[in-house]
């Protein structure tokens, strides 16, 4: 074969070549792009395989309750937000939101799976697999104590971590772009829970109205929670306390439950401040940053908390 040609052909090969990388760079950027746009939110991102495990039951529901339950769930739900472990839906009548678990960080898709079976690669994958298994078993724990045990502290109302029949099934909600989709919620594990506000966003709104003694009457509040969460023997372990704490008419809430647990057994009320205070940095540092008009007040309600006086 003559050089020319030799070359003609290298040249239709790199051509070739570079429209595939191009290609899969556009597939690629367009899967990027509409990731932005949706948050990774729509139906196949909350469902997966949802088998049944006895230990995610709940205890059932009168039959006022599971009506009441049922016409709570039964209207329309739209994006709200996302967090690191669900998405957010509220409720058309802005009284609840509905978070469904992002199924991607509980479970591996087939292909993963299957390379358990897999020469070299087979370990990662059986790591990979248990990693998210006890992503699922803490996730689902949490959720679960937070409904049985503080209903009150968080604001659940419902969870379902188990398939069912007696739900809605045919419940529409909207999706980030506001395209409509249809779920059937006896399929995919979720939890109800009245709809807060987040702390930073309460401390947002005294901060534009200039309400200081507002502001500081709600962080008298918020560690009197946490006082009274001691006293019942719970802890967060998750640090996000800016946005898993909030209020729930005018009252100091668990918004995200992801991180309740009981503490340690012998972990006494200082020990627990200290761990909260730590913490709570992040609360001063907002503030420090945000409104520092309130930092002498939160101080002063800090310092009573730390040394149980509050």
């Amino acid at each position: 074969m003559s050089v020319p040609l030799r070359l003609s052909n290298l040249k239709k090969k790199l051509i070739v070549l570079c429209a595939i990388v191009a290609v899969c760079g556009i597939c690629f950027g367009l899967g990027r792009w509409y990731f932005f746009l949706t948050d990774g939110f729509g139906p196949s991102a909350i469902t997966s395989d949802f088998s049944y495990d006895a230990k995610w039951d709940i205890a059932p529901l009168s039959a006022d309750a599971q009506v009441e339950i049922n016409r709570i769930l039964d209207q329309k739900y739209s994006y709200m937000d996302k967090g690191c472990e669900c998405y957010v839906l509220e409720s058309k009548d802005g009284c609840y939101v509905m978070k469904f678990f992002k199924q991607k960080h509980l479970y591996l898709p087939w292909w993963q799976k299957a390379g358990v079976y897999l020469p070299v690669v087979g370990r990662y994958a059986q790591e990979a697999l248990e990693r998210r298994e006890d992503r699922r078993q803490t996730l689902y724990s949490s959720c679960l104590f937070g409904y049985q045990e503080c209903a009150e502290e968080t604001g659940i109302v419902y969870v379902h971590l188990n398939p069912s029949e007696g739900l809605p099934n045919n419940v529409m909600i909207f999706d980030k772009l506001g395209y409509r989709h249809f779920v059937d919620l006896n399929q995919v594990p979720f939890y109800l829970q009245r709809r807060g506000v987040p702390l930073n966003v309460m401390l947002q709104t005294f901060k534009h109205s200039n309400d200081i003694a507002g502001a500081a009457n709600a962080l008298e509040e918020l560690f009197t929670y946490l006082e009274r969460r001691s006293a019942m023997g719970v802890e967060d372990t998750d640090p996000n306390v800016l946005k898993n704490l909030g209020f729930l008419d005018g009252r100091a809430v668990n918004l995200d439950p992801g991180g309740l647990q009981r503490f340690e057994e012998g972990l006494g009320p200082n020990e627990y401040r200290e761990r909260v205070m730590q913490k709570a940095k992040v609360i001063r540092n907002w503030i420090a940053g945000y409104f520092p008009e309130l930092l002498p007040q939160y101080d002063a309600i800090a310092n009573r908390f730390a040394t149980g006086t509050l």
